[in-house]
C-alpha cells in the first residue's frame, strides 16, 4: 500500500497546523481461521480483546444489510494491515502528546503474557 506512507506526513502536518489531536479509534479486525469453513479470529488495533465467529458470523459480518445501514467489510492482506498498524503506531509517537488512542493519551494496549 504504497499510499499509507504518503499520508502520514499529511496528517502529520494537519496535527501540527490545527494545533489538534490525532485520534485513532479502536476497531475491530477479523481474518478467515484458515478455511472459510471454520469461520473467524477477531482481534482489535488497540485493545487485546479477541474474539471467535462461526462460518455464519463470518460472512454475516463480511456482506453488507442495508436494513441495519451496514455495508460489506473491506478485506486487506495481512502485510498491508501490519504496514498500516506500524504506520499509525509510528504517526503516534513522532506526534506524542497530539495523538490519543481511542479518545485518551495512553499507548496501546500490550499483552501480559
Amino acid at each position: 500500500m504504497p499510499g499509507i506512507k504518503h499520508l502520514l506526513p499529511f496528517l502529520l502536518l494537519l496535527a501540527l497546523i490545527n494545533n489538534g489531536c490525532v485520534t485513532i479509534n479502536d476497531i475491530r479486525t477479523c481474518t478467515v481461521d484458515g478455511v472459510l469453513s471454520a469461520g473467524g479470529n477477531c482481534s482489535h488495533l488497540i485493545s487485546t480483546t479477541t474474539e471467535k465467529m462461526t462460518m455464519d458470523e463470518f460472512i454475516t459480518f463480511l456482506e453488507a444489510d442495508p436494513k441495519l445501514n451496514k455495508g460489506s467489510a473491506i478485506c486487506i492482506s495481512a502485510s498491508d494491515y501490519n504496514n498500516l498498524k506500524t504506520d499509525l503506531e509510528h504517526m503516534c509517537r513522532m506526534l506524542g502528546k497530539r495523538c490519543a488512542y481511542g479518545g485518551s493519551q495512553n499507548e496501546p494496549e500490550t499483552s501480559a503474557e
